[in-house]
């Protein structure tokens, strides 16, 4: 498959993604699954990409040998795969959603399943997300929902719930050792019990720990918002929007030097109240 410009690299991203690519090669696939990731192209070329794995394995034959199948959902041309991706839109309309489970509710023509993808679901219109909500509930016998967002907090809490979720590492992402984890979560106790940032910065000596340490307090944010019922509305919302706040300071780390400054504020506005103790 090509990658769009500026797309991460597909294969390694799946590659790097252990549990994503274990989860697709268990017993059960989820028929709501939720992917999160900052970057569009990559988030609906790994959709994709999990599209041919689900209907490769409900066929019984191996993804990786389907070049045409590949292909063929790549551009948008297998009759059970939905995708929409509409950038320009400024919202997802309601007559859009309900065309799009109409369509999954009739037989596969190709049999094994269908696949629904739908990318910036953050822009849903509150009719269209209850629409595609009752579709979540009820989805029938081998259907599958990919929902995808860099915005989870603006997505309904019903809908979280309804959904497996997966975040997508960027291609910076690297693994965080145990022993780091503990000294970052040492540090963010302290300055959670006295307010002062002077642990969280003597950590942070360099960028690239400032860097390891963002992306630890997304990781904590990200696993607070799976553990979050739709009944905890705020301790969810707290947990998207700090997940998400993450999320544009490592866009912003990348450009500015003045990394100490941004975690201070990103702690401050974020990660001092009692929902991360």
């Amino acid at each position: 498959m090509k990658n769009q410009k500026g797309a991460l690299g597909v294969e390694g991203y799946l590659k790097s993604q252990k549990k994503l690519q274990s989860y697709l090669e268990g017993q059960r696939v989820h028929s709501s699954i939720l992917v999160v990731g900052p970057q569009e192209e990559s988030r609906f070329e790994i959709a994709k990409k999990m599209a041919l794995w689900i209907l490769a394995k409900k066929k019984g034959i191996n993804p990786q040998e389907e070049s045409t199948l590949s292909r063929r959902i790549e551009k948008g041309l297998h009759p059970d795969v939905f995708l929409y991706q509409e950038p320009e839109e400024t919202s997802i309309k309601i007559e859009v959603i309900r065309e799009l489970c109409t369509q999954m509710e009739y037989s596969p023509l190709e049999g094994g399943a269908k696949v629904c993808i739908v990318d910036d679901c953050q822009r849903l219109t509150e009719s269209a997300a209850n629409a595609i909500l009752k579709s979540l509930e009820e989805p029938g016998p081998d259907r599958y929902y990919l929902l995808l967002t860099a915005q989870p907090s603006s997505l309904l809490p019903t809908l979280i719930s309804r959904c497996v979720s997966f975040q997508l590492w960027p291609d910076s992402h690297t693994e965080i050792t145990d022993s780091a984890a503990a000294e970052f979560d040492s540090a963010l106790t302290e300055f959670q019990k006295t307010r002062n940032t002077m642990a969280v910065q003597s950590l942070l000596k360099e960028k690239e720990s400032a860097h390891q340490f963002l992306l630890h307090l997304q990781t904590r944010s990200y696993r607070e918002m799976r553990n979050f019922s739709a009944a905890d509305d705020d301790a969810l919302y707290g947990s998207l929007r700090a997940f998400e706040a993450c999320l544009e300071t490592e866009a912003q780390l990348r450009s500015n030097a003045n990394y100490g400054l941004m975690l201070e504020n990103l702690l401050i506005q974020h990660f001092g109240g009692e929902r991360h103790l």
